[in-house]
């Protein structure tokens, strides 16, 4: 694919070239989810679907945030540790995040809530290593 040419633009940035823009998203995420937990009143719309697929959901997306921000410039960690880290972060902002919910007006802290985002990072890790071991292999098979 690469004819030589250069790109009138240069060289076409991703996600991880862009640190300012990636730790902004996941810190304001992480804000969202602050606030989303602060609501002592959660609208009925959102008690029609279980709690644990809200949770797994939420922390699901932290979890692609969060390595893709490990992932970053400045700290760069490989695929594998950077997994290792997003999970552990999305842990412990979980664990945090029911401990802040103890102290909300009707909201309570909840261990099963901790393992489903537990679970939704941990998945969100998963997904990811196993989209860059396919990555590789079809690229060693394209050589």
């Amino acid at each position: 694919m690469n004819s030589g040419r250069q790109r009138p633009f240069g060289r076409r940035k991703g996600l991880t070239d862009r640190p300012l823009l990636v730790w902004a998203m996941l810190i304001g995420y992480c804000g969202l989810v602050f606030v989303g937990s602060s609501i002592s009143n959660v609208p009925r719309e959102l008690n029609k679907v279980p709690d644990y697929v809200l949770h797994f959901i939420e922390y699901f997306i932290m979890g692609l945030l969060a390595h893709i921000a490990f992932r970053t410039r400045p700290v760069s960690f490989s695929p594998k540790m950077a997994a290792t880290i997003a999970t552990l972060f999305c842990l412990a902002y979980a664990v945090s995040d029911e401990f802040h919910q103890y102290f909300v007006k009707s909201r309570y802290a909840s261990l099963p809530d901790i393992a489903a985002d537990f679970l939704g990072g941990l998945f969100a890790q998963i997904i990811i290593l196993f989209l860059i071991f396919l990555r590789r292999a079809h690229r060693r098979r394209a050589r």
